[in-house]
């Protein structure tokens, strides 16, 4: 498996331990709240890339986020 390919989450159970597991609920509830939140419906599951999960995790984390976008 390549490695860009190991980047690819797919499913709220892979992505969650990503967040610092936060919840099914607090996931979609960013989702709503922030229009730059990493994660896309792809096919009925939602996918996201671990690289841009993370860097947006680390934003949120810093503050960068006090007026949602």
């Amino acid at each position: 498996m390549q490695e860009s390919e190991n980047n690819i989450l797919c499913g709220i159970n892979n992505i969650r331990p990503v967040l610092g597991n936060a919840s099914e609920h607090t996931i979609m509830k960013w989702k709503r709240e922030y229009q730059s939140f990493p994660i896309r419906k792809l096919g009925g599951q939602w996918v996201s890339h671990r690289t841009e999960l993370v860097e947006w995790f680390r934003r949120l984390a810093a503050g960068d986020f006090e007026n949602k976008d």
